[in-house]
């Protein structure tokens, strides 16, 4: 997983996206992809707090 500045020149620093995210297939529907995205969503607000 991947987070980032975004890439768009029409956003601020205030946003970010999500570059990549990987999930083996063994690993599918089972809340595993879920979890990640709020993870990502975790360290968002966490790098947030520095600013």
């Amino acid at each position: 997983m991947r987070i980032d500045l975004p890439q768009d020149v029409d956003l601020d620093e205030n946003h970010y996206e999500l570059h990549c995210i990987y999930l083996h297939p063994y690993y599918l529907r089972q809340g595993i992809g879920t979890k990640a995205i709020m993870s990502a969503f975790d360290t968002v607000r966490e790098l947030e707090k520095g600013f």
